[in-house]
């Protein structure tokens, strides 16, 4: 009897000691879900309205790495607006601890966030407003400024949570808070991008934050300050980039370098018509050291774009040597036969959830 009872006793505590460390889990594994992927962690999303074009963050006090993000930010904005970033890429950026920045979808109005101590601010608040910068500074040191009265209505709407902000689609705060865990530095642009009509890359995608972006600066570019002074190399993995990249950029290519071909009217009257003709650019085969790459020459851009992929990723770049590096280090490495149960799990949620029309890449700027 005595037994009996002690082996039923201690089959309820095992019950009971395993209900609870069940329950436990579960608990821990919602906290961990939630503060990896669902809380924002002091960023500044919950400001940025939800169809900003564009908008990146950088952490850490970068002051001069964030170079080619404002460089970009200057080339997707109107001239007045663009040079209206340069005092606070000056003045403020350095100074913040965190900076953030969103595009609104007129390509004029932008909203600034930083997380700045009081004193560093009061010493530019007078030249702030002497520039009719829009601004507010909340206690805690986060300061939001814009360029428009319009652009602070619209953060403020968005705080006030009258309108949806990035943070209201649950699939891109993954994302931007994945990149940030990963990344100084991350960027998130909107289907509509384009840096002066020409996509530097197929943004209309949804690539996911896996991906990532180098960046570094021309030798003899002593500040570089625009996207020409800056050599990037972009890794993604997304099946439609593999088979269809040299595509994209032709018909990017195209449209932002169109034909001109003379006509004549039946009244006898010549046009000039505009076509937007793909095949006109032409990619040619380039060996970058043991690598076979594929490779197109824009003269009118200065630049020259090269592809290929490698262990089941895309590569895209600007730069032969940025790719010859990138593809040592890689060929380096363990070969990587395919994705672990985790992984295969977190693709087909994403797939099953995904309403993104964008891109989001986590940024790294080498050598500055």
């Amino acid at each position: 009897m005595f037994f009996e009872f002690f082996k039923n006793l201690k089959t309820k505590t095992l019950l009971i000691v395993a209900g609870f460390l069940i329950i436990a889990g579960f608990v821990g594994l919602s906290f961990w879900l939630y503060f990896n992927f669902l809380k924002s962690d002091e960023s500044f999303l919950e400001i940025v309205p939800a169809e900003a074009v564009a908008y990146w963050q950088s952490d850490f006090n970068r002051g001069e790495d964030d170079a080619w993000l404002w460089a970009i930010t200057r080339s997707m904005l109107s001239d007045e607006a663009a040079s209206q970033t340069k005092f606070l890429e000056e003045s403020i950026g350095p100074k913040a601890s965190k900076v953030g920045f969103a595009i609104l979808p007129d390509f004029v109005d932008f909203i600034f966030f930083g997380k700045i101590n009081e004193s560093d601010f009061n010493a530019v608040r007078i030249k702030l407003e002497e520039l009719n910068y829009h601004y507010i500074f909340e206690n805690g040191g986060r300061v939001i400024i814009s360029n428009s009265r319009f652009g602070l209505e619209e953060a403020m709407s968005t705080l006030s949570q009258e309108k949806k902000s990035l943070a209201d689609n649950k699939m891109k705060l993954i994302a931007l808070n994945s990149a940030r865990r990963h990344s100084a530095a991350q960027i998130y642009f909107g289907g509509n991008f384009k840096v002066n009509n020409f996509k530097v890359l197929p943004w209309s995608s949804d690539i996911w934050v896996s991906n990532k972006l180098i960046v570094t600066p021309k030798l003899g570019t002593e500040p570089p300050r625009n996207l020409a002074d800056f050599n990037f190399l972009a890794v993604l993995d997304n099946e439609y980039l593999k088979k269809n990249m040299e595509g994209i950029i032709k018909d990017d290519l195209a449209v932002l370098f169109p034909e001109i071909k003379e006509r004549i009217l039946s009244d006898g009257t010549k046009v000039k018509e505009l076509l937007a003709n793909p095949d006109i650019f032409s990619f040619q085969n380039k060996q970058i050291g043991s690598f076979s790459a594929r490779y197109l020459s824009v003269p009118d851009l200065s630049q020259e774009f090269l592809v290929g992929v490698e262990r089941q990723k895309m590569i895209f770049s600007n730069s032969d040597k940025m790719m010859e590096d990138f593809l040592t280090i890689l060929g380096s490495q363990p070969d990587y036969y395919g994705k672990n149960l985790i992984e295969l799990i977190s693709d087909w949620l994403k797939w099953l959830t995904a309403d993104f029309g964008g891109v989001i890449l986590g940024v790294n700027v080498d050598n500055l």
